[in-house]
């Protein structure tokens, strides 16, 4: 895995190499002028341009700043000239040679400089007008100065340009590139997403912004389906409803009209009382469903015995079953399963399930299993009836479910698997149905942990 850096150790690491290398380019830069300044020592002092043996080594001072030199013996007459002689002197005393030693003396002409070797002397004059441009060597020095500052310079700019590169390929760029897909984002484009790769913070910020880009769709989606299932359930529970306000009405018009006999009349109230429960009853059943559907909805979690709860629950149901010839086979372990649920809501899933044996099935039997693997209590209720049709099974624990196929009043609304589903999923398990043995299988996964 990739070691990420901060930005900060990478704005840091960047300065210190500008840093180095300004430092570097420094050090080579003041070498090369030390350098040259020692090379060219010999064109700018006069007594140099001769070596021990007399010869001249260098003809700098002579060829470009009018110098000459005279060669003098012991009695200190000049017997060689090199270069063009300005004056008419041919021989010198030796006050003079003392007097030429005293540089303030020296002719307001002619600046004149002495070398010994031996018994014979070597005079350099340059005139006085050339002096400052030969002999002052920190002009030399300035000269290299200002070659030195304008290479430092032109390095320094360099740098800043190459540091401003990189910085903006580092930093800059990936920024722009997040500024830029959140303005698709807030022009309502879907499906953005940012591709760069850095090795610091940005590469994580990238990737929690597009995590958070699928979270947000995703939450959107399923805000959409959630709204299309509310407007199809109210949509489905005017239908629901319109069958038993109708029946009321034109019950409610006979009986005021004095159009029912007096001895049918306890049957009509009987019916009016029926449809009007069964109003009641829808209109709670979608009040039950909107308020769990909502994600801020909290569970009353407590430690229950899940047998006890799973034992008088069948209880509840064992007579109405077998009244209807149906044999009902519980199988309980031996040791109580204890389990923390929201109790009341699980004995309204336990009854939900019960109910559909009472209402569905067309068999001989139902058996209701519990068991505890793998850290998971297992509820199932099976049945020998009429398997479900497999285009059923997929929205069968969705709301209404049972309104395109047989939506009547005895027939149940079809909230009661979707109610179920929802409190199941509050409680982080699992409801689905199977057909396991040819049998009709509703089960119920609960996490004991």
């Amino acid at each position: 895995m990739t070691r990420k850096k901060s930005i900060f150790k990478e704005l840091i690491a960047s300065f210190v190499v500008f840093s180095l290398s300004i430092v570097l380019i420094l050090v080579i830069s003041g070498a090369l002028v030390i350098f040259n300044i020692i090379e060219n020592e010999d064109n700018y002092i006069p007594t140099n341009m001769i070596n021990d043996k007399g010869e001249i080594q260098s003809r700098f001072l002579i060829d470009n700043y009018n110098a000459w030199v005279e060669q003098l013996d012991s009695n200190n007459k000049v017997v060689s000239v090199v270069g063009n002689k300005l004056d008419k002197t041919m021989n010198y005393s030796d006050r003079d040679i003392m007097e030429l030693l005293n540089l303030k003396d020296n002719s307001e002409e002619f600046h004149v400089f002495i070398k010994f070797l031996g018994e014979e002397k070597y005079l350099i004059k340059i005139p006085t007008k050339n002096l400052a441009l030969t002999l002052n060597l920190t002009n030399s020095r300035s000269k290299n100065s200002k070659v030195f500052g304008i290479l430092f310079l032109a390095f320094y700019i360099f740098m800043i340009i190459l540091l401003s590169k990189r910085l903006s390929n580092k930093i800059k760029k990936p920024i722009d590139k997040m500024l830029f897909a959140m303005d698709r984002v807030k022009d309502g484009e879907k499906g953005v997403q940012i591709d760069f790769q850095t090795k610091n913070e940005l590469n994580e910020l990238k990737d929690n912004f597009n995590d958070m880009i699928i979270k947000l769709e995703r939450e959107e989606e399923y805000r959409i389906k959630k709204e299309e299932e509310k407007n199809k359930l109210l949509l489905d529970l005017s239908h629901d409803i319109k069958t038993p306000i109708s029946t009321i009405k034109s019950y409610s018009l006979a009986l005021k009209d004095d159009l029912v006999k007096e001895e049918d009349k306890k049957d009509y109230y009987d019916i009016l009382d029926k449809k009007a429960s069964r109003i009641s009853y829808l209109v709670d059943e979608m009040t039950n469903m909107l308020k769990l559907d909502n994600k801020d909805y909290k569970l009353y979690m407590e430690k229950a015995n899940f047998s006890e709860v799973v034992r008088q629950t069948v209880s509840e149901y064992y007579n109405e079953l077998e009244n209807k010839k149906i044999d009902v086979e519980v199988n309980l372990p031996k040791d109580d399963i204890y389990i923390n649920i929201d109790l009341n809501l699980i004995k309204r899933v336990l009854n939900n399930l019960m109910e559909n044996q009472l209402k569905y099935n067309s068999g001989t039997f139902t058996r209701i299993s519990l068991e505890e693997e793998n850290n998971k209590l297992i509820l199932e209720i099976s049945d020998n009836g009429k398997l479900i049709d497999k285009n059923t099974r997929k929205t069968l624990f969705n709301p209404f479910v049972r309104g395109d196929k047989a939506r009547s009043t005895s027939g149940g609304l079809g909230l009661g698997l979707s109610i179920s589903k929802t409190i199941i999923n509050k409680h982080k398990g699992e409801i689905y149905y199977s057909n396991k043995g040819n049998l009709n299988n509703f089960v119920v996964e609960l996490n004991i942990k």
